[in-house]
């Protein structure tokens, strides 16, 4: 699967500082209302998908889930990561649309 967009998209939000990780920084994001999109890798636990499920929700904010195909650790060069944030509403909007595509 090509997915040099999404490196690129990945690559802008890293330098921007727009992309979070780890299990506590994207839950003190999400409560300050600084995430606009979470992606949810597959290798997450259940209760931590669930637990991100319930607090997205209840905030308005999209959830992605990522296939194992899209490799997010390795795109992002953030190994052992399950949880990411994207905190730039255009990068947001630009990696939700092309993981859709993707999936399609």
């Amino acid at each position: 699967m090509n997915n040099s967009k999404l490196q690129a998209y990945f690559g802008f939000a890293r330098k921007s500082r727009s992309l979070v990780s780890g299990y506590e920084t994207c839950i003190q994001l999400i409560k300050r209302n600084k995430v606009k999109l979470v992606l949810i890798t597959r290798g997450a636990s259940e209760r931590t998908k669930e637990k991100f499920r319930k607090l997205c929700e209840k905030q308005k904010i999209p959830v992605v889930w990522a296939e194992e195909s899209l490799r997010i650790e390795e795109i992002t060069g953030l190994s052992g990561r399950n949880i990411f944030g994207i905190t730039d509403v255009n990068l947001a909007k630009a990696i939700a649309k092309e993981i859709e595509t993707m999936s399609m």
